[in-house]
């Protein structure tokens, strides 16, 4: 199997299969890391962008007075000691932040919104975020599947079926040679 090369950016809302993906891809000898994981990368922020510093479990469960964002310093320096490394994750200000520059590719997981809905409400799955039991994170989910789309393909993005297996996923991932970055 031939590596991937250069840096790829894969992201979708929550339940496209971001971390299944990434465990995937690392046991298939990928350098994948879940944005997650990233130390300083992500945050919540308050409606104004003001970092907080502390959730409460009942503020986490309201989402709709603050947000996560990704940190677009700590994601170049992430990059820079990372040339080839296909990055898994996703955030509110994604796509306002100058992803053509740093990434040679970004993929968008698109599916439905049934599709979404059964894999939050999986009893496998191992938190509960976006559960039907957590109706206003369900409903940002929704409203993110519905919206995010539009903006990716915007910025360039490719679509890809999250409903593809990791096989699959990866497979196209490898096949196709990093493009330039457009200023998208």
């Amino acid at each position: 199997m031939p590596p991937v090369k250069g840096r790829v950016l894969v992201t979708g809302p929550s339940g496209a299969g971001k971390s299944t993906l990434a465990s995937y891809f690392r046991a298939h000898g990928v350098n994948a890391v879940d944005g997650d994981e990233v130390s300083g990368l992500g945050s919540a922020v308050d409606l104004k962008g003001q970092r907080l510093r502390r959730i409460t479990k009942e503020r986490w469960r309201r989402i709709e007075d603050w947000q996560f964002h990704w940190h677009q310093p700590t994601l170049e320096r992430f990059l820079a000691r990372n040339p080839d490394v296909v990055l898994l994750g996703a955030a509110d200000n994604l796509f306002d932040l100058n992803l053509a520059s740093l990434f040679d590719r970004r993929i968008y997981l698109s599916t439905t919104w049934s599709v979404i809905r059964s894999r939050l409400n999986d009893p496998a799955r191992d938190n509960d975020w976006g559960r039907d039991s957590q109706p206003a994170q369900r409903e940002w989910i929704r409203r993110a599947v519905r919206e995010w789309p539009v903006r990716a393909r915007a910025r360039g993005f490719e679509m890809v079926d999250a409903t593809l297996s990791p096989a699959k996923i990866l497979a196209r991932i490898r096949a196709q040679a990093p493009r330039p970055a457009s200023k998208a």
